[in-house]
């Protein structure tokens, strides 16, 4: 059989489809088949009863009646066009079998190098079967023509999970990639490496820093776009400049607020933190009772985190004064002494 603009059948299937009944009759006009490269006459087939061409028997997953084709001699299916008995179409192929566009417009050629199969239960994978040298892939959207089209963006690709109703925990979008072990023939275990949730962003297998030098993730908290931070230390420093910044006035605290803190030093618990590191900190507690504007709620209003950048200021106003009243010691000191 060959797709060729119409759907042609020679006229030896004739005796193949003896099983249906037929709104009239299916094949073209004259027997013999159709040539490569020349249009076949339409026809129509109109299905009563379940149509096997080849030899075997109908799959059970195609409700009422359908089209069913087998090859090898009926031994594999090839595919099956019916109903999924819940009011769609659809076109099933077996387990092996794989949906594939040739590189030339010659499909007798044989030379599919565009392939989708099932890797495993509902699971798509890119390519054909797994193999010893696996080519890349690529998804992509529709893009503008070259050479052609001027200024013309390209399409959007929106990958999503499953949308869900109410109340019901929202689905995650999650990316994984396989982990290198030891050597031989075992097959790699894929692990998650970013997940995408309801307002939540993953990294669970995210690699130590010690090897590698820092920068900060900042976020616009008007775009909410990515940036690096371009600090010195790798943090964020943006939006730095007065320009976007409105009610300007000297800092309030300083000294008397620094010297209320209780610096310490503890472990985190071990769902937060490495618990066999030692850590100094200022508490979020004990930050708000001096310093509130650097320390952010929980949901319940309770002190849960700090504003670390921000006390630089706070330093930095701390140490001026003190510097005044060093400064003004030692002009005591030197009108006492002469």
């Amino acid at each position: 059989m060959r797709m060729v603009r119409s759907l042609c059948l020679g006229a030896a299937l004739g005796a193949l489809l003896s099983t249906a009944s037929f709104a009239q009759t299916y094949g073209p006009k004259s027997g013999g088949g159709c040539k490569a490269g020349v249009a076949c006459a339409a026809s129509t087939l109109s299905v009563s009863s379940s149509v096997i061409v080849g030899t075997g028997s109908v799959g059970t997953n195609l409700q009422g009646n359908n089209v069913h084709m087998t090859i090898s001699g009926g031994s594999i299916a090839a595919a099956g066009i019916g109903n999924d008995g819940v009011g769609g179409p659809i076109v099933e192929l077996p387990s092996i079998g794989k949906l594939g566009w040739a590189s030339t417009t010659d499909v007798t050629a044989n030379t599919s190098d565009t392939l989708i199969s099932r890797a495993a239960p509902a699971t798509v994978q890119l390519g054909g079967s797994n193999a010893a040298s696996p080519v890349a892939q690529t998804l992509q959207a529709q893009g503008s023509r070259g050479g052609t089209d001027t200024n013309v963006s390209g399409a959007n690709l929106t990958i999503g999970s499953g949308d869900g109703t109410g109340s019901g925990t929202g689905s995650t979008l999650t990316f994984q990639t396989p982990h290198a072990t030891t050597t031989g023939t075992t097959q790699q275990t894929m692990t998650s490496q970013l997940v995408l949730g309801d307002n939540t962003v993953a990294v669970p297998t995210i690699a130590a820093d010690t090897a590698h030098t820092d920068a900060t993730i900042c976020e616009d908290t008007t775009s909410h776009v990515l940036y690096s931070g371009s600090g010195t230390i790798g943090i964020c420093l943006g939006t730095s400049s007065e320009r976007y910044k409105h009610g300007l006035k000297p800092l309030d605290v300083g000294l008397p607020q620094i010297m209320a803190l209780r610096p310490v030093r503890g472990f985190y618990n071990a769902d937060h933190g490495d618990p066999t590191k030692v850590y100094y900190w200022v508490t979020a507690e004990d930050a708000n009772k001096s310093l509130p504007a650097l320390v952010g709620l929980d949901t319940k209003g309770r002190p849960n985190s700090m504003d670390l950048v921000g006390l630089i200021p706070v330093l930095v106003r701390a140490m001026q004064d003190q510097q005044r009243e060093i400064e003004a010691l030692k002009a005591q000191l030197h009108h006492t002494r002469h």
